[in-house]
């Protein structure tokens, strides 16, 4: 008698066989071992490689375990339309794939568009099971694309720990350089050698930013423009005229012009509401005067409104009060700068970071205090969350122009453009986030796309 051989296992052969074509044509390369032998609901398993920096592949030896449904007339597919498709799951596939001890992603072969599907499978919830359980798949995200070469993102546990070596990328960092710098470095023998006795015969407006070094006084600008200030707290016949970029090469000058560039950037921000505290050297958003409520008795939240780099407009809160147990703070958005040498051109390191006072202004007064709170926040973020950050910073700062202009007058001029970029031969993607489509609850807590 002849043994007649079923279109059902034709078609699940066709599946099987697609995959691993898959598998050999991706890059780096997906290593696809078939479990023929036993069929208890998984069909094989994939290790997954990588490129190391030489950009030869090597198996990482991550495991994953995948079953594969295929169909022709579209037995395992449901309620289909031009973006996607229900797959009917058994509750005893699903129990099974709940009790592996291996990551279990499903595939689902159309014959009939010759396409692949994947979702991977996380635990779920016995109680929710039903007879056969829908799984919605998006035909666009949910995907298997020969030319993507995207399947260890996707599936990987291990990825985000790992550098990319198949794929380069623009880097950006939070270092910006100095577009313009001041023309000149003027210095002056000065009347006195403590500042505040400056500022008790001179207003602060009458007043340009100043650096004294024992009896000699520096500055970037011409004291022209400060009446007071030449007549009476410099000899201003004594005057001598450095090139400022030479200066800044310069040993003996270097500290001077940075102190100086500081004292500017500190102004500039102090209009915006950005005070410094030396102690921590940190910028910190202030709460603004009009939001005190009175009833409260606290500030209420600040909220800033800006650009970031994909949207016309976003908001961010920057000044949070906060009560865990006993203790009341502010929470605010904070940054800190050093401009530094780099190639004999000058650039400013903005670092995001968070501040934490007890009244709007001054810090809390344990500083260990402090150290935790900002290492529980900064330890939940990574490269996106700090470049989104980097963003909002200069977004504030440049008043949207691109440019951040700490001074206009001429020859005095000092403006910091927007941040470095640079190529890197590797990569360290974000997490995999495919396109989003309403998903029955259900089937939440099965896959996820994390």
């Amino acid at each position: 008698m002849a043994k007649y051989i079923p279109e059902q296992h034709i078609t699940g052969e066709l599946g099987v066989n697609k995959f691993h074509h898959y598998c050999l044509q991706h890059k780096p390369h997906i290593i696809f071992r078939s479990e023929v032998a036993n069929d208890f609901g998984i069909d094989g398993e994939v290790e997954l490689a990588a490129y190391n920096k030489d950009k030869k592949q090597y198996a990482t030896g991550e495991i994953i375990k995948v079953q594969i449904k295929s169909t022709v007339k579209g037995s395992y597919i449901h309620k289909e339309t031009e973006t996607s498709f229900e797959f009917r799951a058994s509750s005893d596939d699903i129990e099974y794939w709940n009790k592996h001890n291996l990551r279990v992603v499903l595939v689902v072969y159309d014959v009939r568009s010759d396409n692949l599907y994947a979702k991977k499978i996380n635990q779920f919830d016995a109680v929710s099971l039903k007879t056969n359980v829908p799984i919605l798949f998006d035909k666009t995200g949910n995907l298997l694309d020969v030319n993507s070469n995207d399947f260890r993102e996707r599936f990987s546990t291990e990825f985000k720990s790992r550098v990319d070596y198949s794929k380069s990328e623009r880097v950006a960092i939070n270092i910006f350089r100095f577009s313009k710098l001041p023309r000149y470095l003027f210095e002056f023998k000065s009347n006195y050698t403590n500042p505040k006795e400056i500022f008790k015969i001179v207003s602060g407006d009458d007043v340009p930013n100043f650096k004294i070094v024992g009896d000699k006084i520096f500055t970037i600008y011409d004291v022209k423009l400060f009446a007071d200030f030449k007549e009476q707290v410099i000899e201003y016949d004594s005057k001598k005229i450095h090139s400022f970029k030479k200066c800044i090469a310069d040993n003996e000058y270097y500290n001077i012009c940075i102190e100086l560039i500081n004292r500017q950037f500190q102004d500039s921000v102090r209009r915006k509401r950005i005070a410094f505290n030396r102690k921590y050297s940190r910028y910190f958003f202030m709460p603004l005067h009009d939001d005190f409520d009175e009833k409260l008795g606290r500030y209420r939240e600040r909220i800033e409104t800006y650009h970031p780099k994909k949207r016309s407009t976003a908001t961010r809160k920057v000044v949070i009060y906060r009560t865990y147990g006993k203790d009341t703070f502010y929470r605010h958005f904070a940054f800190e700068t050093k401009p530094v040498i780099i190639n004999e051109e000058l650039f400013m390191i903005i670092n995001p970071q968070y501040f934490f006072t007890q009244d709007g202004k001054e810090p809390l007064a344990n500083p260990e205090t402090i150290t935790k709170l900002t290492n529980y926040l900064t330890a939940r973020e990574f490269n996106e969350q700090i470049l989104n950050h980097i963003h909002f910073i200069y977004s504030v700062l440049s008043n949207r122009n691109g440019k951040i202009v700490l001074c206009e007058l001429e020859n005095s001029e000092l403006e910091i453009s927007k941040y470095v970029s640079l190529s890197s031969d590797f990569s360290i993607p974000l997490d995999y986030v495919p396109t989003r489509v309403e998903t029955p609850v259900i089937q939440q807590n099965l896959f996820g796309d994390d």
